[in-house]
């Protein structure tokens, strides 16, 4: 499973922040999106990069460990643009624990976050998800469905949600109860991963929802 961190990003939306891309393999089948090939990963000039990470097995996890320890201290930076956590060896449907501490510890002093589509509902999956969350790395669960976002907040995780490419409210509520905050980046183009960091903040107490995009978002609609 390859990955790189990429020290000054050009990606617009996450702003010019550290970002890490891990190879494609490591996107468990769980994910709605990679089933029904709607991932943006998979759309555009971020495709481009994802496939030479994807095919280039030069750059191994240990270095990529020693890379994120000198991001310099309380720096914001995502984890993972495209891809998912490194999968467990034994089972593919599990994150693996031992790279996911190594990973919240050399992230230790600094803002690291990012989402993950293994299944939350996994005991095994959510104890490394709120492990990694108490070592001061932030990993949200990634959802599509109001139930399954209610159901992942009451479990004590932070999550997120992708919403129809006609939502445009700012904040809504789940039929759970639970409050969606839109991604400001979706309708204030001044805002960036940069100089946001919701998604960093940690036991938050609401979701942050992200309306569909990118030329695939009508068949996203009907998915959602």
């Amino acid at each position: 499973m390859n990955i790189r961190l990429t020290k000054i990003s050009s990606n617009a939306k996450t702003g010019p922040i550290p970002v890490s891309t891990s190879s494609s393999e490591t996107c468990p089948d769980s994910c709605p999106l990679k089933k029904e090939n709607l991932c943006y990963g998979k759309l555009g000039p971020i495709a481009i990069w994802w496939s030479k990470v994807t095919k280039n097995n030069q750059y191994i996890w240990k270095e990529f460990l020693k890379d994120v320890s000198k991001i310099r201290r309380n720096q914001l930076w995502r984890h993972n643009q495209v891809g998912d956590m490194q999968p467990s060896e034994e089972n593919k449907d599990q994150i693996c624990e031992e790279k996911a501490v190594e990973l919240a510890n050399a992230n230790r002093g600094k803002k690291g976050f990012s989402y993950t589509h293994y299944d939350f509902k996994d005991p095994h999956n959510r104890k490394v998800i709120k492990q990694v969350n108490d070592l001061g790395f932030t990993l949200n669960v990634s959802t599509e469905k109001h139930w399954q976002m209610d159901l992942a907040i009451s479990y004590g995780l932070d999550a997120t949600i992708v919403l129809p490419s006609t939502h445009n409210k700012k904040v809504v509520k789940s039929a759970g109860g639970n409050r969606i905050v839109t991604c400001p980046a979706t309708y204030n183009n001044d805002v960036q991963c940069a100089n946001c960091g919701l998604c960093q903040k940690k036991n938050r107490g609401y979701a942050i929802g992200f309306p569909a995009h990118a030329t695939k978002k009508k068949e996203l609609d009907k998915v959602l």
